[in-house]
């Protein structure tokens, strides 16, 4: 059955702790797990909602086929700066960049005659000295690969809070999205911020890389965060609590395959190995396709699960309550408490059984009410693209409200 929550006396909370360390973060990076998991399987093509998509064709692996480009320290500092100026064309020429590129010109109106101009340039600021013609010939490079149609990222975080598709065709909107995401700037500034050991881990930090990975129309309602503790699955958690699907529900045709398919997908491919030998404790994304096979999305770190009343607090720092208590702060996901994650790691290895993996918990959203209340953590992030453009309008304001006029009756 889906879990709606497992409860934990009060005493037992205050006595958890939770531990961090760089060295987990680091692991998750998809430069340092991808080796690891391009394993294979025969007929590895993901068939989605829409159209079948061959991941990688030549060797059958079970996650997308992904390159990476370290990127400078100009870049990097270009990311970090204020406001939304996108790098100039290489050559000088924007008319000459692909058609879905933002820097493009864009043809005026046949009805403006006050120019002889075939194209307006756009704004001004677009047309700075900024420019990396180094990157964007490796991003061409990896669009020709991946059959001009990429997702992108940096070594941990997707721009998702971004407005707009994250299907990218062009090195613009690959700029465009990174610019406007505060996600991307959480990998630049503050991925090791909950680290007991960052001071002591700053040589080790990873630089930041753009990570591109081949585009495939994946389902949102079928992606599945799960839990990694001790190296035993013990929870799987439907990825995006907004939203209520029926299907989902565990006595139903779809929902009733899941814990199944993501159990036998675990132990054949020894996703247990995690994404490095040290690594006990870690999430792991994954999708399960319209033939019901599971693909790996992605690994996140996970703390170590530490009780502050027994011998685990010999080397408990100061520094190491400081990032528990921020660890604690928020919940591991909408579906999960620490708690209750915890609850059921200790279950899992207290019953451990090599001959026989304990099935893992199974966590979706029970009602439309329950996905209401869930919230949506990403659209409070967003900003419209008109507003990062520059093309926000008076019309486009006066449109705006009339729609909330309509659905709120303000």
């Amino acid at each position: 059955m889906a879990q709606e929550g497992l409860d934990t006396p009060k005493d037992e909370t205050s006595c958890l702790g939770l531990m961090l360390s760089a060295r987990h973060v680091n692991a998750c990076a998809l430069e340092s797990w991808y080796g690891r998991m391009t394993k294979k399987r025969r007929g590895a093509e993901m068939l989605d909602n829409f159209e079948t998509h061959a991941i990688e064709s030549s060797s059958g692996m079970i996650t997308m086929a992904s390159a990476w480009l370290e990127l400078s320290d100009e870049f990097v500092n270009y990311l970090g700066s204020d406001g939304i100026m996108l790098p100039r064309a290489p050559d000088g020429n924007p008319a000459a960049l692909r058609p879905c590129d933002p820097r493009r010109p864009v043809q005026r109106d046949t009805i403006d005659d006050d120019s002889d101009d075939e194209f307006d340039s756009g704004d001004d600021e677009n047309l700075e000295s900024i420019c990396f013609p180094e990157l964007e010939g490796a991003i061409e490079d990896l669009l020709a690969r991946f059959q001009s149609q990429v997702f992108a990222k940096l070594n941990w975080t997707a721009p998702r809070d971004a407005f707009g598709s994250l299907k990218v065709s062009s090195p613009g909107e690959i700029f465009l999205l990174l610019k406007s995401s505060d996600f991307v700037q959480h990998d630049l500034s503050h991925v090791y911020d909950n680290c007991y050991d960052k001071q002591a881990h700053r040589d080790k930090n990873l630089k930041p890389k753009l990570v591109l990975r081949r585009w495939c129309n994946l389902d949102k309602s079928m992606e599945f965060r799960c839990f990694c503790v001790k190296k035993h699955l013990v929870a799987i958690v439907q990825r995006y609590a907004q939203t209520f699907h029926e299907y989902l529900l565990p006595d139903c045709q779809i929902g009733s395959k899941i814990v199944p398919a993501v159990s036998a997908f675990f132990q054949d491919f020894n996703i247990a190995a995690g994404p490095s030998d040290s690594i006990e404790n870690f999430v792991f994304d994954v999708y399960i396709d319209k033939g019901n096979k599971v693909w790996l999305v992605d690994f996140g770190p996970l703390p170590e699960f530490v009780s502050l009343d027994t011998q685990d607090t010999l080397k408990w720092t100061g520094e190491h309550q400081t990032c528990s208590n921020e660890l604690l702060g928020s919940q591991p996901h909408e579906l999960l408490s620490w708690q209750a994650l915890h609850k059921l790691a200790l279950d899992a290895t207290m019953n451990a059984n090599p001959m026989k993996p304990q099935v893992p918990a199974y966590f979706c959203v029970q009602s439309r009410v329950q996905a209401n209340e869930t919230g949506n953590v990403i659209g409070a992030h967003r900003v419209p693209i008109e507003l990062v453009t520059g093309e926000l309008t008076q019309d486009i304001i006066d449109q705006a409200k009339a729609q909330l006029e309509q659905n709120f009756g303000t």
